[in-house]
This record gives C-alpha cells, structure tokens and sequence, in this order.
C-alpha cells in the first residue's frame, strides 16, 4: 500500500471513528449488561434472578424451571424484563415454610420484596452499563479519558430512559392474559382468573380456622362416630383409610389426620396424586401424615414425579408401592406407581400408547400375585383403567383419579374410589360447584376379607358432614351394585355447628 493510500484509509478512519466509538460503547454496554446485569435476590427463602434487555416487546417473562415461562406484555417500552426462580432455600438461615405459601401474606411478603429490590436492581444496571461502555471504549479505541467517559454516561442515560419508561407504562394486569411455555401450559386448566382465585382463596383462609375446628368438633364427639367406628365387636377388624387426589391440599391434610384419629385406623392407603405440579416444595403439605405414627403407604399418581416419590419414601411412615407385595399393620397390599409418575408430564395423547401402558401395569401385577404364596388383600392402582383390567383377578381395588367416590360390585369384586380428599386443591377453589372433601374408612376381617365401608364427605362451606355405611360381606355381593357420587352419602347426613371462638 503506498503513502497516498495509507493516508486515505486513515482520513476515512478518523472520520467514522465517532460512529465506530457509539457503536463499541453500546455493544460494550450490551455485553456487559447480558454478562453482569443478572442479580439474585433472596425473598422469603427463594432466590430470584433479574435481568433485563432491550428487546423489540417491552414484556416480563417468569421463568419457571422446569415447568416452563409465564410472560406478558407488561409495558411498552423496548426491554425485556426476566425473573427467574433459581433456588428454594430449605436451610436453616432462610427455609420456605409451610405458612409461606399457604398464606396470602406469605405471597404479599414475597410481591413486597420484588418491589423493594427495584431500585438496587437499577443502580447496578446503570453501574454495569456505565463500566461496559466506559472500558469498551476506552481499550478499543485508545481514546482519551474524557471521550470514554462521554461514551458511558450516554449509554447509561439511554437505559435510564429505557428503564423509566418501563416504569411509566408498566402494568402488572396484562398478566391476567398471559402466554404459557413449558408443562406450564396446564397453568389455565389448573389456575382460574387471579381476581376469582383470590376471592375463593381469601375466603377459604379465612375460614380456615373454623373449617378444622369443626373437624376436631365432629371427630371428639362421643356421640357422633362412636358406633361407625366399631362395625362389629371392637378389635375384630382392621381399619383402613382409603383416600385419594389430595392435590397439595394442607386442607385434605388435616381432613385425613382428623379422620384417622378418630377412626383409629391402623394404616392410611392413598391411591395417588398428592401434588399438582410433583415438586417438593407441594410435597411439604404432606408431612403433617407422618405425625400418626401408622404407615402411610402411597401409590403414585400420574401428577406426582420421582421427586414426590423420594420425599415419601423419606418419611418416617412412607411407604411407596413399587409393585411389589408389602405387609404393613398385618395387611397384604399390592400396588404400583402410575405409568406418567416417572416423568414431569401428566398425561400421554396417543390413546393407543396409554392403553398398552394400562394393560402393561395390569398384567406386571398379576404376575407378581401369581408368584406369591398368599394373594394380596388390596390392590392399589391409580387410574381407573388399570382398575378395570385387574377385575378378573383380585377381589379389591382401590384406586382415584376421578374426583368421584364410587363403590363398583360386580361378581363378588369391589373396586373402591375414595374420591378426592384435597377437594381437587386448588381447582376446588373456583369449581361453579363446591368440591367436598371425601375419604373413605375400609374394615377387614383378620383374614383379610372386606366386611364394610364408610364413605364420608365434608363440605366446609355448608360445614355438612356426610356418612354412609356400606355392608361388604360375601352375602351382600352376590347382587351388582354401582354406587357413584350422586347416590352415595344421601342416608346419613351430621350437621355441624361453626365452634365459638372458646371453641377454637
């Protein structure tokens, strides 16, 4: 290259340098905003991560991990504002607690402690963004001080204007009308519009006190279950709960303590779904189950995951049905987790594939019993399908995933649905229909045989308490019978009165 040349591309150089230096300092500003922008902050026991971009949508997107995102377009300004659930604190110096998610103030702390940490979360972005365009600047293209410095303070002005305009026209109602990514997706299956949510739910909380008050008032009356509780001499059978779809419930929870207290049942069988979403955090609603001090044994339904599963196993009392035949309190049970319990989804679309799962579950179970000495007392599976296809082979099935107590005769075997004893957790809340709280008490003979079953219903809102007995001996099963929701609990109906505050 010769001198004239040289001089050429030089005089070009000096004259696009201040549009090469605006173009370094804002993609300096960029980088540094997308490498150190982020920033963790810990709000009663969770740990959030913030960040923020230009973007061509002003929007804010959940991010969920790994169920998936919740976004909307929450402002109209170019940035893309990101909060991300990172950690669920379980130590000592800052563990979630049941009462902060159970409560609406646990939810108003952890909204109040979003809104507080606004303003570090700005500082740093116009700190990041200064020192990016500052160093960009000023180590690319040699400049003086003073133009680096220049470079820093503009771009952190035009994120403040960025920022400010965030602020301006931010509206957290656009997520009323969110868009879901991920598993998430099932969010408006499960979760109503937040206005109705929140009037069912603070209405629920605030009956909360009462609704469990009036459980330990049934259940301590000597007068009310005294005689349902001994079916025939006292001791001569063993006393099973039967209860189902829990649904992270701490409702349900209480619902089934109360009743095997009462009862005195020697073990509790819960035909699955203990959770909605199969995360732990859910799983902690159950925990009050270990307190009985009786086995807990769980069968798998297809809303747990393997994390709901190792949380159960971990407690004192679980036991979790893995298809093989276990003996506790005296009592043979056989069961197995449903097929969707080892995956983050809920259910399989191809009919066909889910039927040949059905039938695998089925035919693994009677080839277990069929290598055993003595055929199990009970049989537990989740779904319904699977329980019809054990029919031929066991004498009693207990099973869920209908929401919908039933009592099924036919040839001398019974198939069990206790219904849902969480009242479908929070899809109870918004149901045009009050979901009850059921369960049911199942009483075996020593050898094991059934020779009855109580069905009971609670309704907190109209405080009802509903009983039925249903006689289970050979005799009475010679006849079909198909009993479901609408017929069951019409014999026997309790009233209770809402407990006084002494009460309580």
């Amino acid at each position: 290259m010769d001198k004239a040349s040289w001089n050429g591309a030089v005089n070009l150089i000096n004259k696009l340098r201040p549009v090469g230096i605006i173009i370094t300092a804002l993609l300096g500003a960029l980088l540094a905003l997308y490498a150190l922008g982020p920033a963790n902050y810990t709000i009663e026991g969770l740990t959030f991560s913030v960040s923020s971009l230009p973007a061509r949508v002003g929007s804010t997107a959940i991010d969920l991990s790994p169920f998936g995102s919740v976004s909307a377009s929450t402002h109209s300004s170019p940035l893309a504002v990101k909060i991300k659930l990172v950690y669920i604190g379980t130590g000592a110096d800052t563990p979630l607690t049941e009462e902060t998610v159970a409560s609406i103030q646990g939810w108003n702390n952890i909204y109040e402690g979003l809104i507080s940490m606004v303003k570090p979360f700005v500082t740093r972005q116009m700190i990041v963004i200064f020192f990016g365009a500052f160093f960009s600047v000023l180590i690319i293209w040699r400049s003086r001080f003073r133009t680096a410095f220049l470079s820093g303070l503009a771009c952190m002005g035009l994120m403040a204007l960025l920022l400010f305009s965030t602020a301006k026209t931010y509206d957290v109602q656009a997520f009323r009308e969110p868009v879901y990514c991920g598993v998430i997706a099932l969010a408006p299956q499960l979760i109503p519009e937040p206005g109705e949510f929140m009037d069912r739910l603070e209405e629920l909380q605030a009956d909360t006190r009462k609704v469990v008050g009036n459980m330990s008032l049934l259940m301590s009356s000597s007068n009310g279950l005294s005689i349902l509780s001994k079916p025939i001499e006292d001791g001569a059978l063993k006393k099973v709960l039967l209860i189902s779809d829990m649904h992270s419930s701490p409702l349900g929870v209480e619902f089934a303590h109360e009743i095997a207290s009462a009862f005195k049942v020697d073990l509790v069988l819960d035909a699955g779904d203990l959770t909605d979403l199969g995360t732990s955090m859910e799983a902690e609603y159950a925990a009050k189950l270990s307190s009985i001090k009786i086995p807990y044994v769980f069968c798998p339904g297809n809303h747990d995951t393997p994390e709901i599963i190792d949380f159960v196993s971990k407690l004192e009392n679980g036991v979790v049905l893995d298809g093989k035949v276990i003996n506790p309190a005296g009592i043979t049970i056989l069961g197995s987790p449903d097929p969707m319990a080892s995956s983050w989804e809920v259910e399989l679309k191809d009919s066909q594939a889910w039927e040949l799962l059905m039938q695998e579950q089925a035919d693994k179970l009677v080839k277990t019993a069929a290598a055993e000495e003595m055929k199990p007392d009970i049989v537990v599976v989740h779904n319904p399908q699977a329980a019809q296809k054990l029919t031929d082979d066991f004498s009693l099935i207990v099973y869920g995933h209908t929401h919908q107590q039933s009592i099924i005769i036919n040839n001398g075997n019974i198939l069990l649905n206790p219904g849902t004893s969480g009242a479908a957790g929070i899809r109870g809340l918004y149901a045009e229909q009050a979901v009850p709280y059921s369960a049911m008490v199942l009483y075996l003979t020593d050898e094991g045989l059934p020779a009855a079953v109580d069905t009971i219903k609670y309704e907190p809102f109209s405080d009802r308490f509903y009983i039925e007995r249903k006689l289970l001996h050979s005799e009475f099963r010679k006849q079909p019978v198909v009993i479901n929701e609408d017929s069951l609990a019409e014999d026997y109906v309790i009233e209770i009165p809402a407990p006084d505050e002494e009460t309580l």
